[in-house]
């Protein structure tokens, strides 16, 4: 009896192991099964990345975090510095003495025509300013120094002048005290001409010598002022005829492309000269005043195309004759020389030189 009891137990023991361990191969398999499908995939790119690297593969970098907006504002100033030195670190430089720069509105620079009209409307100042003054010793700086103009007592030049389809020869003499004699030859239908027109500081005159010699007569009118005031040469920028003299910065203009500053001469009875000078290099352009063509008054300008040294002073040898900004002739030195014997010289107007038919006076009966 016993021995039935204890085998019963024995068999409900096997069984319930026997389910026991169905149990947990069951639960070991649903284990696996959730694991794959929730991890598989995962699984499956880790194992790809391995085999990558295995094969030699660089591994890809790792993103670092993004600095701090705020710390990259506060870098920022210190990279500017150090680009840019300041005031104190920068190297000390002496620049050219200059007038003060037109507005900017001007940088392309009004009209030439613009500029000469307002010159004549321009009121004489009292005095000249710095920024004239400062031009001007800028251009005697370059052209050769303030003392080497001074000691220019006289210049004589010869060459040949085009206007239009005429050509002639001419000597020219200018003064450093304003004086100014110009004699002119050509040859015309097989006839010799020559012209002589001079200002003696005070007064215009010109004779006519060739082809039959006539008495000089007074030059006047419009064309006689450009001829008195409006030099070739020697400007009125050192004494004496500085004395005569008053300046007027008046802005910037482009004289063939270049840059200038424009400065108005006005003279002793207000007659305008404007001038022209070089930005860069502070040499003069250009210069003229109101002259006479075809009959009317207009701007009649000079434009040096090229210098030659003369006794130290750096002078324009060729120059254009502009009317209203369009070349209508040009002058060519041919020889320039200084502080030449003047002896032969006549700046005074001459008496008559014409003989006059003088009649016996007759005796009525």
């Amino acid at each position: 009896m016993e021995t039935k009891k204890t085998e019963r137990r024995s068999n409900y023991l096997r069984v319930i192991l026997v389910f026991a361990a169905l149990f947990l191969i069951l639960s070991g398999t649903g284990l696996w099964y959730y694991q794959e499908q929730i991890f598989g995939s995962e699984n499956e790119e880790l194992a790809e990345g391995s085999e990558v690297l295995a094969a030699g593969e660089e591994e890809p970098p790792v993103n670092e975090a993004e600095p701090d907006e705020k710390a990259e504002e506060e870098k920022a100033p210190e990279e500017k510095s150090q680009e840019v030195p300041s005031i104190e670190q920068a190297p000390e430089e002496t620049p050219p003495p200059a007038p003060p720069a037109p507005p900017a509105e001007e940088e392309e620079g009004p009209s030439l025509q613009f500029v000469e009209v307002e010159a004549l409307k321009a009121v004489r100042p009292k005095v000249s300013d710095e920024a004239s003054l400062q031009l001007v010793k800028n251009y005697l700086t370059v052209t050769g120094g303030k003392d080497a103009h001074q000691q220019l007592e006289n210049i004589m030049v010869t060459g040949e002048i085009r206007e239009g389809t005429r050509t002639k020869r001419f000597r020219l003499i200018e003064t450093q005290d304003g004086k100014r004699h110009i004699t002119y030859w050509w040859r015309l239908l097989g006839r010799d001409y020559e012209e002589v027109y001079v200002f003696d500081g005070g007064v215009a005159w010109m004779q006519r010598t060739k082809p039959e010699a006539e008495d000089a007569q007074p030059y006047a009118g419009q064309d006689t002022l450009h001829f008195s005031n409006h030099r070739w040469l020697l400007q009125p920028f050192v004494l004496p005829t500085l004395a005569d003299y008053v300046f007027k910065y008046q802005g910037g203009a482009r004289v063939n492309g270049r840059p200038t500053h424009i400065v108005v001469g006005f003279g002793k009875k207000d007659e305008r000269t404007w001038f022209y000078f070089d930005k860069e290099k502070f040499l003069l352009l250009r210069w003229g005043g109101y002259g006479l063509a075809a009959g009317k008054k207009e701007p009649m300008d000079y434009a040096a195309s090229s210098f030659k040294k003369v006794s130290g002073v750096l002078l324009p040898s060729e120059l254009s004759l502009i009317v209203e900004d369009g070349v209508f002739g040009r002058a060519t030195f041919d020889s320039i020389e200084a502080n030449v014997s003047l002896d032969q010289i006549n700046f005074l107007i001459p008496g008559g030189t014409v003989p006059v038919l003088r009649q016996r006076p007759v005796q009525l009966p």
